[in-house]
């Protein structure tokens, strides 16, 4: 893909979801106009790259940030969830 989006799935056991970006070197090639029902950001086509990361100070329980980042170092979009929703069995 050349282009990057977050997507979001609940049809297995549990919560999945999927970080994607786009290579650093590629330019857009119109993909980001497929249709994803699972999409849950906008997408963006410019170079960018994925970033996840986990902030454990945070309470009840860590914080799992994924992002997308523009080649200048700032985030595009992101989404943040409770590493206590991710794995495991939903009830």
């Amino acid at each position: 893909m050349h282009f990057a989006e977050i997507s979001i799935t609940d049809e297995g056991p549990y919560r999945l979801y999927e970080l994607t970006s786009s290579a650093l070197s590629a330019p857009s090639d119109g993909s980001e106009n497929l249709i994803n029902s699972h999409r849950m950001s906008p997408t963006y086509s410019e170079a960018n790259f994925g970033l996840v990361e986990v902030d454990r100070q945070t309470r009840p329980a860590p914080l799992v940030t994924h992002k997308i980042v523009c080649l200048d170092g700032n985030p595009v979009f992101w989404h943040q969830v409770n590493l206590n929703e991710l794995g495991g069995k939903r009830k």
